[in-house]
């Protein structure tokens, strides 16, 4: 068995040094503790991988706001292809209720 050879403390100025020494090393180690909860929060992580992607999420960014630009007319025409293509029952019902039922069985 291995006993820790403990340090002969017989002075006051001794023991009120090593108290000192103690709350020292203790504040420093909470600190390191602290600062370790803090970088190790999600919040934290996820701000530094957006400060890291940030050049390439502005690229990808400029460049599809440059390709719709570019493309207008096409991503109209698609846009107003799936209005109508959404709204086909109610423009349906709403010409129904225009026509006459006499219109409507006239073949």
């Amino acid at each position: 068995m291995v006993f820790r050879k403990e340090p002969i403390i017989t002075d006051r100025s001794q023991i009120v040094a090593s108290e000192a020494k103690r709350r020292y090393l203790r504040a420093k180690f909470m600190t390191d503790v602290e600062i370790v909860k803090v970088k190790l929060h999600p919040r934290y992580r996820f701000g530094l991988w957006v400060n890291r992607n940030k050049n390439a999420a502005t690229r990808v960014a400029s460049s599809a706001g440059l390709a719709a630009k570019n493309n207008l007319p096409l991503i109209a025409a698609i846009g107003a292809g799936a209005f109508l293509y959404l709204a086909r029952s109610p423009i349906s019902k709403w010409i129904l209720r225009i026509k006459k039922p006499s219109e409507l069985t006239e073949d």
